[in-house]
C-alpha cells in the first residue's frame, strides 16, 4: 500500500473541529425554517376568509391571491437583482422585510376598497422575503458541506406548520 499524502493527510482532530460549525448551522436553518413556517401559517389560511369578511367576492379573492402570487412569483429575481446591483444585500433583504410588515398592517386601513386591497397585495408579494430566507439557508447549508441535511431541516418547518395552522 501507498503511504498517504502528507500534504493532504486530515487528523481526527481537524475533522472533529470542523465538523464544529456544521453541527450548530443544522438546529439553526431548522429553526429558522421553523419561523418562517410559523408566519406563513399565522397569516396564509385567514387571508381568504378576512378578504371575504369585507365583502369581496370568490372572484375577486382569486384575483388579488393570484396577483398577489404571480408577484411573489418574480419578486426573488427583483430583489436578488436589486441587492446585486446595489451591493447591499442585508439593507435589501431588511429593507424589504420592513415594507412587507408596513404593507400586511396597511391592509387594515381600507378593507373594503379592491384597489388598495390590489396594490398593498402587489406590495406584499413583491416584498415577501421568505424565499430569499430559504435561498440563504440552502446555500449556507451546502457552503458549509451540510446540502443533504437541508431536506430534513426544511421538513422540521414544514411540521412546525401543521402545528401552528390550527392554532
Amino acid at each position: 500500500p501507498m503511504p498517504a499524502d502528507p500534504r493532504i493527510a486530515i487528523t481526527a482532530t481537524e475533522l472533529t473541529a470542523a465538523a464544529q460549525p456544521l453541527r450548530r448551522l443544522i438546529p439553526v436553518a431548522s429553526v429558522v425554517f421553523a419561523l418562517r413556517f410559523i408566519a406563513l401559517a399565522a397569516f396564509t389560511p385567514y387571508t381568504f376568509l378576512w378578504l371575504e369578511s369585507n365583502g369581496f367576492d370568490t372572484h375577486q379573492r382569486g384575483l388579488l391571491g393570484g396577483f398577489a402570487s404571480a408577484v411573489r412569483f418574480g419578486a426573488p429575481m427583483v430583489l436578488g437583482t436589486l441587492a446585486d446591483w446595489s451591493g447591499h444585500r442585508r439593507l435589501v433583504f431588511v429593507t424589504a422585510t420592513i415594507i412587507n410588515g408596513l404593507a400586511v398592517a396597511a391592509l387594515t386601513l381600507q378593507p373594503e376598497s379592491a384597489t388598495s386591497q390590489g396594490l398593498l397585495f402587489g406590495l406584499c408579494g413583491l416584498t415577501e422575503t421568505g424565499s430569499l430566507l430559504d435561498a440563504f439557508v440552502m446555500r449556507s447549508l451546502s457552503w458549509a458541506g451540510a446540502a443533504a441535511s437541508a431536506p430534513k431541516a426544511r421538513a422540521w418547518g414544514a411540521l412546525t406548520w401543521c402545528v401552528a395552522a390550527p392554532l
